[in-house]
C-alpha cells in the first residue's frame, strides 16, 4: 500500500516513522491554536458534461479545466503533550473558460466552468525532528464538497436546477517557517479527489445575438459532474495563539 502513495509522501512517512521511534513525545505547546489564510493552485480538473448518456464513451467525455486558483482559511488545535494537531478548513475555488463557437453562422461567446467550496476535516502529525523554527508535518482526513457549474451561451446563463455535494478523502504534507513565536509562513502539497454534481437548464429556447437568433440547448435539466483531482499547492500566513 505504501508504494501507491505519491513519492514525496512515501519518503515523509518513512522519516516520520524514524522520528517516532527515536524521539520522545512533545511537551505542552505555548500556542494551542493557529489560524491561517492562504492562496492555492490546483493543477487540473475535469468537467464531465454527458453524465446521463447511455453510451460509455459519451459519459467519459470531459472538458479540461486546468490551473485552478482559490483562497482558503483553516483553524487548527494542538493536542497537548503529543505531536498531533486537528483542524478544519474551507476553500473557494473557481475556474471559468471563455471561448467562442460557431452557431447559426455566427461566432458566439461561451463561458463554461464551475465554482466549488470544499470543507475538510484533517489530522496532522508533526515530524518529531522539526525545530522551533521549521516544522514539517504530514496529515490526512475527509471532506465534503459543494459547488455549481457556470455555463452561458451568448450572454444567456443556464439556470441551476439541482446540485449534489460530494465527499472524499485527502492526504497532505507541509512545512511551517516561524518568523516569531506567534507568526509563521506555511506551504502545503495536497492530494485529493474532489467531485460534485450540478444540473442546469436554459429557461428559454433562443437568444438574440448580433441581430441573429441563436438556438439554446438543454431546455430540460442536464447533469454534469465536476472532478477536481489534481495536485494542490498552497501558501499563506499563520497566526498562533
Amino acid at each position: 500500500m505504501l508504494m501507491r502513495l505519491p513519492l514525496i509522501l512515501r519518503y515523509t512517512l518513512i522519516l516520520a516513522g524514524i522520528g517516532m521511534i527515536c524521539v520522545r513525545p512533545a511537551r505542552s505547546q505555548d500556542f494551542l491554536y493557529s489560524v491561517s489564510a492562504r492562496g492555492n493552485f490546483t493543477v487540473s480538473s475535469r468537467l464531465f458534461y454527458n453524465v446521463d448518456a447511455s453510451d460509455e464513451f459519451l459519459r467519459s467525455q470531459y472538458f479540461a479545466l486546468d490551473d485552478v486558483f482559490g483562497v482558503g482559511i483553516d483553524v487548527r488545535r494542538m493536542i497537548e503533550d503529543t505531536w498531533l494537531q486537528v483542524g478544519i478548513s474551507a476553500e473557494y475555488l473557481s475556474k471559468i473558460e471563455r471561448y467562442s463557437a460557431r452557431i447559426s453562422f455566427v461566432n458566439v461567446p461561451i463561458e463554461d466552468g464551475y465554482w466549488s467550496l470544499p470543507i475538510e476535516f484533517s489530522g496532522y502529525f508533526i515530524i518529531p525532528f522539526s525545530s522551533s523554527t521549521v516544522r514539517l508535518y504530514i496529515g490526512g482526513g475527509a471532506g465534503v464538497y459543494f459547488g455549481q457549474r457556470h455555463y452561458s451561451i451568448a450572454g444567456e446563463r443556464a439556470s441551476i436546477v439541482d446540485t449534489k455535494m460530494g465527499a472524499g478523502i485527502h492526504v497532505v504534507t507541509g512545512i511551517e517557517y516561524s518568523l516569531t513565536g506567534w507568526f509563521a509562513l506555511r506551504s502545503e502539497i495536497k492530494f485529493r479527489d474532489l467531485q460534485f454534481e450540478s444540473s442546469h437548464m436554459f429557461t428559454k429556447g433562443s437568444v438574440d445575438y448580433q441581430g441573429r437568433t441563436i438556438q439554446l440547448p438543454d431546455q430540460t435539466p442536464r447533469r454534469s459532474r465536476i472532478n477536481v483531482d489534481g495536485m494542490l499547492l498552497d501558501a499563506g500566513i499563520v497566526i498562533r495563539f
